[in-house]
């Protein structure tokens, strides 16, 4: 079981929890890659050397192993930037946020030029999941349409790695599902997949031009395990967080079965004998099971009624969130009145929030294979 505060907070966010479990030191909360003299927003502080808490992943790229990344939400996202970036501020994501927060991003380096052109992301061989927008300028359209980059420098970071990875050996970039599929991964030594503008979509709006974590987590495994000194992998199931966040349990339990399923996935290509996975969450959800429903129930169905209103409640409910339903008569609507089995209903929540918080309680590490 793992405490999941922050060096400042009770509850932490995934970027301090991201910079914990990956570099085994404990940031302020909304820093990555950085230790406690770091605070929020201090970009003078953020460069220098000695407050970097390097990850997993570069020790295993100092030990001359490959490296890989793959998400659903965006590649410069608090989680998977915990692996090679170092930022006072996980929303600096491009040059954009930080001119926009009133920064200079000359002085301080955004986590896509930091995912590209940094001595750690520069070196990782397979990057997969969402964010284009975060690596191309603005008068760069989408290839699926709608908004360009996001990018004030005019740099085209998608364009800059493909070039560098084009001198260094066999390198892809794919954007949709059936480029993916279609990869020679026998010969590709790098590949960057990005597969949508921002996060990549939930697994019950089926996106058709999206992959599914499996379908990403065996590319990735097939083109790093040609490395006969091994590699590391980083999986990240982010859109159970994003579904949470939004309080919709449905949507985000379907993300929890493709997390599984990624897994299993990696299960199958490797030997317990030698490859070690870990599986672990950065912090819990403020959502909980409650009511005396009867065994066998489901879980996402209507459970129990209240004995003050004679009003049933859903089995699943959130502590803070979208979902607060308070009216100022006091009185609690009727679920069974509600469309609750669209897979994007937000379950009832108590505390009324844009989003949600997380919560503080300890979350379960699971191993597999040597050392576990």
């Amino acid at each position: 079981l793992i405490k999941t505060y922050s060096a400042d907070k009770m509850v932490t966010d995934s970027a301090a929890s991201a910079t914990a479990y990956l570099s085994g030191v404990k940031g302020n909360q909304q820093t990555i890659g950085v230790d406690v003299n770091v605070q929020l927003a201090d970009c003078d502080a953020m460069n220098i050397p000695q407050f970097h808490t390097h990850s997993i992943l570069r020790n295993f790229q100092d030990a001359g192993r490959s490296t890989g990344i793959v998400t659903v939400t965006r590649v410069t996202h608090a989680s998977p930037a915990g692996t090679y970036a170092h930022t006072a501020e996980r929303h600096w994501e491009s040059d954009d946020d930080i001119n926009d927060d009133g920064g200079d991003p000359d002085l301080c380096d955004d986590i896509a030029e930091q995912l590209v052109l940094g001595d750690t992301g520069s070196k990782i061989k397979v990057i997969m999941g969402g964010g284009r927008q975060k690596l191309t300028p603005k008068h760069v359209d989408d290839p699926e349409g709608g908004d360009g980059g996001k990018r004030d420098d005019d740099k085209n970071l998608i364009e800059t790695w493909i070039n560098q990875k084009n001198l260094l050996g066999n390198a892809s970039y794919v954007w949709h599902r059936n480029d993916l599929l279609a990869v020679d991964t026998t010969n590709t030594e790098y590949l960057m997949g990005l597969f949508d503008w921002g996060h990549m979509g939930f697994k019950v709006d089926n996106d058709v031009s999206n992959p599914s974590l499996r379908e990403m987590t065996k590319t990735a495994i097939e083109i790093l395990q040609k490395d006969t000194n091994g590699y590391f992998l980083f999986v990240e199931g982010g859109n159970i967080d994003l579904a949470h966040h939004l309080n919709e349990y449905r949507s985000a339990l379907e993300e929890a079965v493709e997390f599984e399923a990624a897994i299993e996935q990696a299960v199958s290509m490797t030997d317990p004998q030698e490859t070690l996975i870990l599986v672990t969450a950065d912090h819990s959800q403020p959502i909980v099971m409650n009511g005396y429903q009867e065994r066998g129930s489901d879980v996402l169905d209507l459970g129990d009624y209240s004995d003050v209103d004679g009003l049933p409640f859903t089995t699943l409910m959130y502590t803070n969130g979208p979902g607060y339903r308070g009216e100022v008569s006091g009185l609690r609507p009727d679920p069974s009145k509600e469309d609750y089995r669209d897979p994007h209903y937000p379950g009832a929540a108590t505390v009324p929030m844009i989003e949600s918080n997380h919560a503080g309680e300890e979350v379960i590490l699971y191993a597999l294979g040597p050392h576990a």
